[in-house]
C-alpha cells in the first residue's frame, strides 16, 4: 500500500513537470512563429490607464518564456532534492525514531 502511494505521487509530480515544460515549450513556439522580426516595436506592456507605455523587440518578448523556464528548472531542482534528501521514509521503527530524534537517519 506504501508502494502504490509512493508510486501516486511520483507520477503526480512528473505529470506535473511534463505539463509545465509542454506550456513553457508552447510560449517559446508562440513568440518565435507569431512574432516576427520587425522594425516596429512590439508593446510590451498595456494599461488601461496609459496605454501602451512598454514597447521592445522580439527578443524582449523571450523574456517571459525565458523567466517560465527558469522557474520550471529552480522548482524542479528543489522538488527533487526535497524528495531525496528531506523526505526519505524510514524503514523500520529504530529509523523512524532516530529521523524524529535528529531529522534523518
Amino acid at each position: 500500500m506504501k508502494l502504490t502511494k509512493l508510486k501516486s505521487k511520483n507520477t503526480l509530480f512528473f505529470t506535473s513537470v511534463l505539463s509545465s515544460a509542454l506550456i513553457n515549450l508552447t510560449l517559446w513556439i508562440i513568440v518565435w512563429r507569431g512574432f516576427p522580426p520587425s522594425e516596429i516595436p512590439y508593446v510590451i506592456h498595456y494599461s488601461i490607464l496609459s496605454g501602451s507605455d512598454i514597447f521592445g523587440t522580439q527578443q524582449n518578448l523571450y523574456i517571459v518564456p525565458f523567466l517560465g523556464l527558469v522557474l520550471l528548472v529552480l522548482n524542479t531542482a528543489i522538488a527533487i532534492f526535497i524528495i531525496l534528501y528531506i523526505l526519505r521514509v524510514p524503514n523500520n521503527i529504530t529509523d523512524f525514531s532516530v529521523y524524529c530524534a535528529y531529522g534523518s537517519a
